[in-house]
């Protein structure tokens, strides 16, 4: 059945009327169970006479002292309200029946410390304080050996209440086994719980450290407060283990389990009041551990904090609690706040229950006359009810699991949707890109046939340029020789014609140089030699200062070295009218610094011609800066190239 579909104001009826009915087969099963007439029926008490003591009965005393007057409980105490005041009484049985059956036993419970007598002997005696630990009069339970003899005789108790407002004491005469039999078959629910309880505990603890959620913790307290108690509330509890401590801390489970449950509320509904729960779950904390304390120094401030001082403060933390829970269950439409309100109402209702049975014992009464399926009720429903809560826990738990696992399906198939989405994309981006690649590679391949063009023009610029203006030098001199000096004008038309085929071979090893290796290629050398041959076809000086150069560098830059120096001799010659040059190649800091001058005509700014724009654009495809200054007579080119050494 899918809840969640429900309209929301159908939901928590229906989960009310489910626990409660749950509940209600739960309570039938337990009167079935603890029902059994194939055994005999313990002799109860027909009427019950109460007297005050001043001070406990000396050891040798017969029973009470003469002149002890009895009166009824409600004579002595007009607004008894099933649990007697604070101090010492003594108590007259008479048992209903007259005749005992053989062995019997009297059992007596709901009492720390006390004396039995019978027919003016002392039968049994309990002091708590010769006891090793603090003693619960709730589940402190006596089965006395008693003579068939003394069949029809009055039972008389004495009784210290310790300071403790407790219920008149229980009596009953029956067979120890019939006794023992009873109480496990009526505690066997109690044991189910108690392992219910604790299954849960660990399956919570388990969930604590796999999934790290601190809800989990919360609820292991929860789980484990309420297994404890379930276990050792228990008479027959004492048969397994005779320490009565467990008994006595058992009631210290409780405001734990309420610190637990406000904590669980707390990381349930994060945004809701979150300054109110860290406050309470704090006070809860500090509340429970002095309690705690206290239980180890004083029994008498253990219950006193709880049954006094821990009321109004459990009704702050219940009123908080609704408060939140009913909020959201207003606010939210999810199914879980249906669950988690049920829960807490079934719980509410039997917590109630429970404090008017054992507080208010006579409205109890009044209202099971009422409404009769009450009779069915018992203190046990309280624990069952705490159950099915934190049934509720695991359920909103598992709500809120499987909606984040709603949520990521949801993700995930969006995220599918998308990466379909984004396949077809790329897809389709890979088509344009391919046909984009294809005009690309065309166009790049026509730029490269461009370039290798271009580049082809410059080196036939650098490399014949030079030897022509050089050939124009001598065949100038010679046309001005020829008239006055015909021998000397023949030697210059000789060497025009060496530098016409000394430029032919120029550019044949230029061919060679694009194709060589620029480990192999020796670009110190090549520059004096280009040096030499030049001031030997024209007649210039050059002074030299070549350091030695960084390896690694690439053909491509010892070209642009190269043609820069005859590029510039050339301009400096044919353009500076210069017969005088300064050139330094040096090295630093990762850096190669060219720099040539000359002596020639005073160097005006303007555009670079063709030689000088072809160097620049490769010396910037190296990341390098070209630049021409005027010097102190005519110019300086200077050139700077990024170069890094390889040597180790």
């Amino acid at each position: 059945m899918n809840l969640a579909k429900w309209p929301k104001r159908y939901r928590l009826p229906y989960l009310m009327a489910a626990l409660t009915l749950v509940l209600f087969a739960i309570a039938v099963a337990q009167n079935y169970v603890v029902s059994d007439n194939s055994r005999p029926a313990p002799i109860l008490m027909e009427k019950v006479r109460i007297a005050e003591s001043s001070s406990a009965p000396p050891d040798h005393a017969t029973g009470t002292p003469s002149g002890t007057h009895w009166m009824k409980v409600r004579e002595m105490f007009p607004h008894y309200d099933g649990l007697l005041p604070p101090g010492r009484y003594w108590l007259k049985y008479t048992p209903v029946k007259e005749s005992w059956q053989l062995n019997p036993s009297i059992y007596v419970r709901i009492v720390n410390y006390f004396r039995l007598y019978v027919d003016g002997q002392e039968l049994y005696r309990f002091d708590t304080t010769n006891t090793d630990a603090p003693v619960n009069p709730y589940y402190n339970w006596h089965l006395i050996p008693a003579d068939s003899k003394l069949m029809g005789k009055d039972l008389t108790l004495w009784l210290d209440t310790s300071g403790m407002k407790v219920p008149l004491p229980y009596l009953a005469i029956d067979q120890p086994e019939d006794v023992l039999y009873f109480m496990i078959r009526f505690e066997l629910g109690n044991y189910m719980l108690a392992a219910l309880f604790i299954f849960c505990a660990i399956a919570a603890l388990f969930f604590c450290f796999t999934r790290r959620e601190s809800a989990y913790i919360y609820l292991f307290m929860f789980a484990f407060t309420a297994g404890y108690a379930s276990l050792v509330r228990n008479q027959s509890f004492k048969l397994f283990v005779d320490s009565t401590w467990f008994s006595y801390l058992h009631d210290i489970a409780l405001p734990f389990c309420v610190f637990a449950f406000v904590g669980f509320v707390e990381r349930l509904y994060p945004e809701l009041y979150p300054r109110t729960h860290r406050y309470l779950r704090w006070g809860l904390l500090a509340f429970s551990l002095l309690t705690a304390v206290s239980s180890l120094v004083s029994p008498y401030l253990y219950y006193l904090l709880l049954m006094t001082y821990f009321p109004p403060l459990f009704l702050i933390v219940f009123a908080a609690v609704t408060r939140t829970i009913y909020r959201a269950y207003r606010k939210y439409d999810e199914v879980e706040n249906s669950w988690m309100m049920a829960g807490f109402a079934i719980v509410t209702i039997n917590a109630l229950l429970h404090i008017m049975s054992t507080s208010l014992p006579a409205y109890y009464d009044m209202l099971a006359g009422l409404f009769p399926p009450l009779l069915f009720w018992n203190n046990t429903l309280l624990f069952w009810s705490i159950f099915l809560l934190m049934i509720c826990f695991v359920r909103v738990l598992y709500g809120r699991y499987e909606s984040v696992n709603r949520q990521l399906e949801t993700f995930n198939r969006s995220l599918e949707d998308m990466v379909q989405q984004r396949t077809a994309e790329l897809e389709d981006t890979h088509l344009r890109l391919t046909e984009s690649m294809r005009d690309s590679a065309e166009a790049t391949a026509a730029t490269l046939v461009m370039e290798e063009r271009q580049r082809i023009a410059y080196t036939i610029h650098d490399t014949v340029g030079h030897t022509l203006t050089a050939t124009i030098v001598q065949i100038e001199a010679a046309k001005r020789l020829m008239d006055k000096d015909k021998e000397l004008a023949l030697s210059k038309f000789e060497a025009s014609q060496q530098l016409v085929r000394k430029g032919l071979d120029e550019i044949r090893g230029s061919v060679r140089l694009l194709q060589e290796d620029p480990a192999d290629y020796d670009l110190l050398g090549a520059m004096d030699k280009l040096i030499a041959e030049t001031a030997a076809a024209t007649g210039i000086i050059v002074e030299k200062e070549l350091e030695a150069l960084p390896e690694g560098l690439t053909i491509f830059q010892k070209r642009v070295l190269y043609h820069a120096l005859q590029e510039g001799l050339t301009n400096g010659i044919r353009h500076g009218k210069c017969d005088r040059f300064t050139f330094q190649l040096t090295y630093r800091n990762q850096l190669l610094s060219f720099q040539l001058s000359n002596n020639g005509l005073p160097y005006t700014k303007a555009e670079f011609g063709f030689g000088l724009k072809a160097m620049e654009d490769r010396v910037q495809q190296l990341g390098g800066t070209l630049r021409i200054d005027p010097g102190a007579s005519g110019c300086v080119l200077t050139l700077i190239l990024p170069v890094k050494n390889n040597m180790h």
